[in-house]
């Protein structure tokens, strides 16, 4: 009896998640209308969030309180076997995501490039921040200025301007360090790097500017000229030239390679003609930038960092938005590799809580499975499976990988179901409880991470709230009826 049981358990598993192998092929050969798939997405959502309340999280907390524990004794491993599924997936998903298994869904693709953008926005408005005048303008308008900030790389020994020019530009240094030089003899410069020649130079150019560099060092490191000053990552040079109007004062040389920011004069200039108060905090700057104190630093680090949290606060949410290049160009970089691999992880991840259940659900005299939960099961898986079928096939993956993806999915969630039934067999009922809120929390922050994000994405407007809330009723009057049944 009890071996019958557990193929049953089996087939309950296979049959919720059969839908993903019958979703992968819809997705490849039919191509749904993305507003459709995001409806469908949405109603299974609510119908699988209403199937956790009611069909683990509810059933669990009664069949404690019948087996004599208290309010809380009943409440707290329901509450942390919750959190520590939630955190499990949150956790797990991240490692994979950041492997390339971000590449299953169309909704994490975007979700981990905006998070990246967010990121490399974040780090190059810190180092805004460090320029006095650029703190001068108002958070708000900051972002203006970050999409023509350039990078650069200029190899060791590349001069990147020189004493007399005009000044062009501002520099920030993201890596590696500068000397700032003056008196420096220019009768060979035809010979010397330069940045406005290459930045990126030729087999063995830069052998030949580190020995013509050393060339012209002395006793004080520089016999052709005086160093001034050594500066590195993070700090602004150039931008006096910009202030003043005047041609640059001295030289700046790589001592390293260097990585930094480039912010162009004209560009610059914009700025200073779309914010009035700029102007004025460009001529207050330049009034006391003759004077400095150690004090004077410290308040200057202080607002700075007020500066930077303002900016990012501001910058406009459009801008995190992946580009068909930048979603492209993450494919190329993520698509060999262990990518495959962290991508069937990742579709793994989003299958693996909802198996022990199932078999779990059948545990118990006169148990049976959960109509309610096996439909919500199916209902979410389908959706989901036409949604990343058809971004890892955009993505490269071939048809057959990715049916038979899904196809060992269908399988392993069979077993995980027979397993849940054998395995939990006589487990006492607040271990029971636990491992069920676990998986519970688990799906829940898998559909808050990857369902719900990826129906709006398709969608957007109200329709997605109202399948959500349908599915959610729909599952709740399934449970109603097998109530009474």
């Amino acid at each position: 009896m009890e071996g019958n049981q557990a193929f049953a358990a089996f087939g309950f598993g296979a049959l919720s998640a059969s839908s993903l192998l019958i979703g992968a092929v819809i997705g490849i050969t039919v191509l749904p209308p993305r507003r459709l798939v995001a409806v469908i997405m949405a109603f299974g959502s609510g119908a699988l969030i209403s199937a956790l309340a009611f069909e683990l999280i509810e059933k669990a907390h009664n069949e404690l309180v019948h087996e004599g524990y208290g309010t809380v004794a009943s409440f707290l491993p329901l509450a942390i076997g919750s959190l520590i599924g939630g955190l499990a997936f949150v956790l797990v998903n991240r490692v994979l995501n950041s492997q390339g298994g971000f590449l299953r869904k169309p909704a994490t693709t975007n979700r981990f490039l905006s998070d990246q953008k967010r990121e490399n926005i974040a780090s190059l408005l810190e180092r805004l921040s460090k320029v006095e005048i650029l703190r001068a303008l108002p958070p708000e308008d900051i972002q203006a200025i970050v999409p023509t900030v350039d990078a650069r790389t200029y190899p060791a020994g590349t001069t990147i301007f020189e004493e007399g020019e005009v000044g062009d530009a501002l520099y920030l240094i993201e890596e590696g360090e500068v000397d700032v030089l003056t008196g420096v003899q220019h009768d060979e410069e035809a010979e010397h790097g330069h940045a406005d020649e290459a930045t990126e130079p030729a087999a063995g150019e830069t052998t030949a500017a580190e020995a013509e560099h050393d060339e012209i060092a002395g006793d004080d490191g520089h016999a052709g000229g005086t160093r001034l000053a050594r500066l590195g990552p993070g700090a602004a040079f150039g931008e006096m030239a910009l202030l003043t109007g005047e041609t640059r004062s001295a030289d700046i040389v790589a001592v390293i390679d260097v990585d930094a920011w480039r912010i162009d004069r004209q560009d610059f200039d914009r700025l200073i003609a779309a914010s009035p108060g700029l102007a004025t905090a460009v001529s207050q700057l330049l009034a006391r930038r003759v004077a400095s104190t150690s004090q004077q630093q410290v308040e200057a680090d202080a607002e700075a960092r007020r500066w930077q949290a303002e900016a990012m606060r501001s910058v406009d949410p459009e801008t995190l938005v992946p580009t068909t290049v930048e979603v492209r160009a993450a494919v190329q970089e993520h698509g060999g590799g262990g990518a495959p691999l962290a991508i069937f992880l990742g579709v793994l991840l989003d299958s693996i809580p909802e198996s022990p259940v199932i078999g779990a659900s059948m545990l118990g005299e006169g148990a049976t499975v959960s109509v309610t939960l096996i439909v919500a099961l199916f209902l979410a898986n389908l959706p989901e499976a036409m949604s990343s079928a058809v971004g890892m096939k955009r993505n490269g993956s071939s048809t057959r990988t990715i049916l038979s993806m899904w196809g060992f999915l269908v399988i392993f969630t069979g077993v995980g179901s027979m397993a849940g039934f054998l395995f939990l067999d006589g487990a006492s009922p607040i271990l029971l409880a636990g491992l069920e809120a676990t998986a519970a929390g688990a799906i829940l922050a898998m559909l808050a991470e990857t369902m719900m994000p990826e129906a709006y994405e398709q969608s957007g407007g109200s329709a997605i709230g109202i399948a959500t809330l349908v599915g959610f009723l729909a599952a709740f009057y399934v449970k109603t009826l097998s109530g009474h049944g």
